[in-house]
């Protein structure tokens, strides 16, 4: 019994991540369904109204770009409060910690949260753990 459902726990995250797919069936179809029949033909047009350059490597550049210069600011920012503590433990190396009373304190999410509901949705783990407000 415990083999058949982790049997269909699998399945499940393989469909929503559409690395299976399910003949026949509309939302699991399979992911090439999914692009412009005229792709080859109008790529260019496609890419225009997307924004995005047909060059994967200036796409990947770009990108690089942004996170490297965001990442920069964080870590020029994260110093400075006094909230978050950044150490090596076997734990996790992030702790939060907030002042009784803070400004800053914390919320649990909205109740109605789609994130929460699908907690590991193509290898990324959502748990029911608390939010900035």
């Amino acid at each position: 019994m415990v083999y058949e459902v982790a049997t269909f726990q699998a399945l499940r995250e393989q469909l929503r991540c559409k690395e299976v797919w399910v003949v026949g069936a509309d939302r699991w179809r399979n992911p090439d369904a999914d692009l412009p029949t005229d792709l080859e033909s109008r790529r260019v047009e496609h890419y225009g109204e997307l924004r995005k350059p047909l060059d994967a490597g200036v796409f990947i550049d770009e990108l690089r770009a942004e996170m490297t210069g965001e990442l920069a600011a964080l870590d020029e920012v994260v110093g400075e409060l006094e909230w978050v503590e950044i150490a090596e433990r076997n734990a996790g190396a992030i702790k939060f910690t907030v002042p009784v009373g803070s400004a800053h304190a914390w919320r649990e999410p909205v109740a109605n949260s789609a994130w929460r509901g699908r907690r590991s949705e193509c290898g990324v783990s959502a748990g029911a753990g608390r939010a900035f407000p």
